[in-house]
């Protein structure tokens, strides 16, 4: 049995990992079209911000990669597919034959269409390779615009601000962090941010990146006619998933690759698990694109156990975001900034220094804002998986009795 998995990070490595111990004598191939292999994304901003070295992003060494005993393949990109003859075309033009395989290939940056946006001084920050550029950039450049006002942007706008760069934050949302906070607790956080220096430009984009007549970045013009200082620019407007080598093969996707509960897409035989994949999502009872680390691990060995026979439903995920932000401890989860009119949204506190908020729709918790403090994260996050609450568990919930025991002894 030939297994061969594309990609190398958390759903590929977690995937091939799972194979060896399953499928011992089996051959497994990786694909990445990467350099560099098997390190987490999650820390890349820690480096750019010299907290941690180079190698402290790795979280497999090469000498744990080659004990595995799988081939990898690495700075090859796959490009083609031939699903009925189960053929894989690498961009080195060699052919891989397999009987089994995971599209683990990650997302790639959205590259708005904006004038000047391509060329000296414009990044992007999706991988360590982003991140090496980024750094040796640096101690040639004083100030930065950043394109985005997701995670990748803000925790990039920090990184930098560590470095002792002028920092402007663009983004079209009207808050920051707005795919997975509500206006509350984005505006403590960017209190917190802005008394670092980082300046934020909200519910605009860039219209234009300004060059000189040699090319080089020499400032950015926004959506609304303000002119920024900017030697370098960073674009963290999104990522998509990578489908490319699908090609006119005929997939079943939305947002990203759909699959059964056995992490299978609609061609027999082909899986997918992590950033590519859009799966079952415990809270909102739907395929939902989920791209997050743990979510990929997961997703990974779910669709190792099943690429090998071994027949395990995938439980589904949630969207959850566990984080320190600014000095700010944060545990995000489920659906925590929605308006629809089915979600009751509650809040348990809300002062200066934390902020409780539990949205519910019907009698299922649907989601859950914990700053500042973040114990009951553990309990909350169980609680999502529920069906149902019960009246007197959602009681104890809103007014703060968060134990484990009270919410399920006897009388919950």
């Amino acid at each position: 049995m030939h297994y061969v998995i594309i990609g190398a990070s958390a759903a590929g490595i977690s995937a091939a990992e799972t194979l060896v111990r399953l499928e011992p004598d089996a051959e497994i191939t990786v694909v990445s079209r990467e350099k560099d292999i098997a390190y987490s994304r999650c820390l890349v901003t820690y480096y750019i911000s010299g907290q941690i070295n180079r190698d402290a992003v790795f979280i497999r060494t090469s000498e744990q990669l080659k004990a595995l005993g799988v081939r990898f393949i690495a700075a090859t990109e796959a490009v083609g597919l031939d699903a009925e003859q189960k053929h894989m075309t690498l961009s080195d033009s060699a052919v891989i034959s397999y009987d089994r395989l995971l599209a683990a290939s990650g997302a790639s940056p959205v590259i708005p269409d904006i004038k000047g946006i391509i060329g000296q001084g414009v990044y992007t920050l999706r991988t360590i390779a982003d991140a090496d550029s980024i750094i040796a950039e640096i101690t040639e450049s004083k100030a930065v615009a950043i394109l985005g006002d997701g995670l990748v942007a803000v925790t990039a706008a920090i990184a930098l601000n560590k470095r002792g760069m002028r920092v402007s934050l663009v983004g079209i949302a009207p808050h920051i962090l707005a795919g997975f906070l509500d206006s509350r607790a984005a505006g403590m956080i960017q209190d917190r941010l802005a008394e670092t220096g980082i300046r934020f430009y909200l519910g605009k984009s860039f219209n234009e990146v300004n060059r000189d007549t040699e090319g080089r970045l020499n400032g950015v013009i926004l959506s609304d006619g303000t002119s920024l200082e900017a030697d370098m620019a960073l674009v963290a407007a999104g990522v998509k998933p990578e489908l490319k080598f699908f090609g006119e093969t005929a997939v079943a996707a939305e947002n990203g690759l759909l699959v059964d509960e056995y992490m299978e897409t609609s061609i027999p035989g082909i899986y997918a698990a992590g950033d590519v994949v859009q799966a079952y999502d415990v809270v909102r009872n739907a395929p939902v694109w989920n791209p997050l680390w743990p979510n990929a691990v997961e997703q990974g060995r779910f669709a190792a156990l099943n690429m090998a026979g071994r027949k395990a439903p995938y439980r589904g995920s949630a969207n959850m975001n566990s984080l320190n932000i600014g000095g700010i401890p944060l545990v995000c989860a489920g659906i925590a900034n929605s308006e629809l009119p089915d979600y009751e949204s509650f809040y348990v506190s809300d002062n200066n220094s934390t902020y409780e908020k539990l949205v519910f729709r019907n009698e299922k918790l649907a989601g859950f804002i914990l700053l500042g403090k973040t114990e009951k994260s553990g309990v909350l996050t169980s609680l999502l998986r529920h069906e149902t609450i019960s009246p007197t568990q959602k009681a104890k919930l809103l007014r703060g009795d968060f134990s484990y025991t009270a919410l399920t002894g006897p009388n919950h």
